[in-house]
């Protein structure tokens, strides 16, 4: 009884330290996601993956611990060493292997949620819903392989392994209602509509490769000979009267008599080609 007592006391401690962990690393990962989103709360969005770090950390302590015990029972007893060995072996692949899907689902929630934009809203969704379902089976599995291979692991690991599966669960579904604010929220747009976004940005690229007539400049439009109106001037019929233009009426300039000789000139000429003097406008 006394042993399991300590037991248990001894897993309220890694249940601090655990709390720690879960606390500076959360601390660091918040820091980074805020420094690429100023505008955002890292909030559930890091929370979650640090609790999934802190888990697959105490998997591996889960892994030294039972070594370190095994290793003292068959120093004291070395008569049950066939016994004993069959009990780690099965243990130690478990875990191993639990701690391998941990790191793997881990790492690739991290990267996605640190890089939200250029991931859909359903498969950063989808991410975090199986490191979730992932970790919290592996974690019950090694539990329950801690039940057979020894009592006192098992209520060692039980309270802050059962509390991080808890905090998990919860965190999982804070986390989906961050996840789908953040994207309906961030810069008034979705990301979901990213295909959207694309196409129209295309389109505007096409658009701006055709060359368009501006009817700011002067030189752009003319008065219809017909009704007077302003039109384009590469326009062939009026859209005010709805006359056809005769071709000369797009290029025929004003005449206008030199000021010097009296020869027709055209409207804006400087020099007079009839007498080579400056003409006065």
């Amino acid at each position: 009884m006394e042993e399991i007592i300590g037991s248990m006391f001894m897993g309220f401690l890694l249940l601090v330290i655990y709390a720690i962990a879960v606390t500076v690393i959360g601390f660091f990962f918040s820091h980074v996601f805020n420094k690429k989103y100023p505008n955002l709360s890292a909030g559930w969005i890091m929370a979650l993956p640090t609790l999934h770090i802190v888990n697959g950390v105490g998997l591996f302590w889960v892994v030294m611990y039972i070594v370190w015990y095994i290793g003292e029972k068959l120093a004291l007893a070395p008569s049950v060493e066939n016994k004993i060995g069959d009990e780690i072996g099965g243990h130690l692949i478990i875990s191993f292997l639990a701690l391998l899907f941990v790191a793997i689902t881990t790492v690739l929630l991290i990267y996605r949620g640190l890089n939200f934009t250029k991931t859909s809203y359903k498969k950063l969704k989808m991410t975090s819903v199986i490191a979730t379902y992932i970790v919290v089976a592996t974690t019950l599995i090694c539990l329950i392989f801690d039940i057979f291979a020894n009592l006192e692991v098992f209520v060692f690991f039980l309270m802050p392994h059962g509390t991080i599966i808890a905090l998990i669960i919860y965190v999982q579904l804070k986390y989906n209602e961050q996840l789908q604010q953040m994207y309906a929220t961030t810069d008034g747009e979705t990301y979901e509509h990213t295909v959207y976004n694309g196409v129209r940005n295309i389109s505007k690229s096409l658009s701006s490769l055709i060359p368009t007539v501006s009817l700011s400049s002067k030189q752009d439009i003319k008065n219809c000979p017909y009704c007077g109106e302003k039109i384009l001037a590469v326009a062939v019929k009026c859209k005010h009267c709805g006359e056809w233009l005769p071709k000369e009426q797009e290029v025929k300039k004003k005449l206008i008599p030199c000021s010097v000789c009296g020869e027709e000139i055209e409207e804006g000429t400087r020099i007079c080609p009839y007498c080579n003097e400056e003409v006065n406008q």
